[in-house]
């Protein structure tokens, strides 16, 4: 049992009024990490978005992952957030004012040349090869290969191939 002496610090305290947030980010996106730049996350606790100032990176990648680590503080004023909480972080990834088609992930088929999508020209499916700028568990942002207006297919997938017929269905 160990006892407390007259003076002895009871406790420490943390200034817990800024948070550090550590996360990892693929080697194709570094030229896109820069210290001031701002990133948004997302905690277990709701979810409500927050922003963070990336403040510092790791000098060289991990090397079997390939990535960067970078740290990021964000304001913890009130004092939700605790040590060791889990955060999705987001960032752009694409240049400011880039522009392109927000599609659902869904319409993406993976190839050997990238991606494709279907789309419905004269009532029958055509492949398009797209170019995608940025992609997210939902939604993917194609920058090239489409156009304003073109139908997406984004269901019964494996069943579509060059010309088969199909008929569009809207979703409310």
């Amino acid at each position: 049992m160990a006892w407390r002496r007259a003076g002895d610090a009871a406790g420490s305290k943390q200034d817990q009024s800024r948070i550090k947030i550590n996360f990892s980010v693929p080697e194709k996106y570094i030229p896109l990490i820069q210290a001031g730049n701002t990133v948004r996350f997302t905690s277990e606790l709701s979810g409500q978005e927050y922003s963070a100032t990336i403040s510092a990176t790791e000098p060289g990648l991990d090397v079997q992952g390939r990535s960067l680590q970078v740290q990021a503080i964000a304001n913890n004023a009130d004092g939700q957030f605790r040590a060791g909480l889990s955060a999705k972080v987001h960032f752009r990834v694409t240049n400011k004012g880039a522009k392109g088609i927000m599609v659902p992930t869904e319409a993406l088929a993976p190839g050997e040349k990238g991606y494709t999508v279907f789309v419905i020209k004269n009532g029958m499916a055509k492949p398009l090869g797209v170019t995608i700028s940025n992609r997210t568990e939902t939604d993917a942002v194609i920058t090239s290969g489409i156009t304003t207006g073109d139908s997406i297919i984004v269901s019964n997938m494996l069943r579509l191939g060059e010309g088969t017929p199909v008929k569009a269905v809207v979703s409310k």
